[in-house]
């Protein structure tokens, strides 16, 4: 099945609270919050394709990869027609640094992929300061880093910021709140105000 790029306009930002229309924000398809792996087709892959590393080596762990091609093709699929050469694809980080045993670079595998299908350029231009627990394993009803907190656990990889396009998409696999986007849209412009920036996710969060 085929997903087409989708605006997150004036009404459905009202359901992730740190966006606006005016944040250009964009998904595919549609994940129901706390309804298990079971409920829709979104639910099943964007659970794979979390899968935590300590499942690598075993049974399951074949899930995970498949997720990951998937997830590369419902990119590659959406964005045929787009002119690559004017971006560069930024996938927001995980919440683990690059030294932690539990760091999960998938989406960055992902959109390698989705680089070599069309001759794209990908940057891990934003990165953690120190690891911290996933926003998705945070309890219903516990409290969660807001915006200006995650931008402080982040910085910029001065390597990447050379060869940096003028449009830059974020890549993430769900967007709930908003507040990762944000926090990495927050850092970028401080530093490069003349960039444009986008949002992609694979899916967006949906309560029933």
């Amino acid at each position: 099945m085929s997903y087409k790029i989708l605006k997150l306009d004036e009404f459905l930002c009202l359901d992730h609270s740190y966006l606006s229309v005016s944040d250009n924000c964009y998904y595919l398809r549609e994940y129901t919050a706390r309804a298990g792996y079971a409920h829709s087709p979104t639910n099943q892959l964007i659970s794979n394709f979390k899968k935590p590393l300590n499942r690598k080596g075993k049974a399951d762990w074949g899930y995970k990869d498949g997720a990951i091609n998937e997830v590369a093709n419902n990119f590659i699929e959406a964005l045929n027609g787009l002119k690559f050469e004017d971006f560069t694809l930024v996938p927001i980080p995980p919440s683990k640094a690059k030294d932690h045993p539990e760091y999960d670079d998938r989406m960055s595998q992902a959109i390698r992929k989705l680089c070599e299908e069309y001759g794209g350029q990908m940057s891990e231009l934003i990165l953690c300061n120190e690891s911290k627990q996933a926003s998705h394993t945070i309890a219903e009803g516990e409290p969660r880093p807001n915006q200006f907190q995650i931008a402080q656990n982040l910085k910029l990889d001065e390597n990447e910021i050379k060869n940096l396009r003028r449009n830059i998409i974020l890549f993430d696999d769900v967007v709930t709140t908003g507040a990762h986007f944000k926090a990495c849209k927050q850092i970028i412009m401080e530093r490069l105000p003349n960039k444009q920036i986008v949002g992609l996710f694979l899916a967006r969060t949906i309560r029933v």
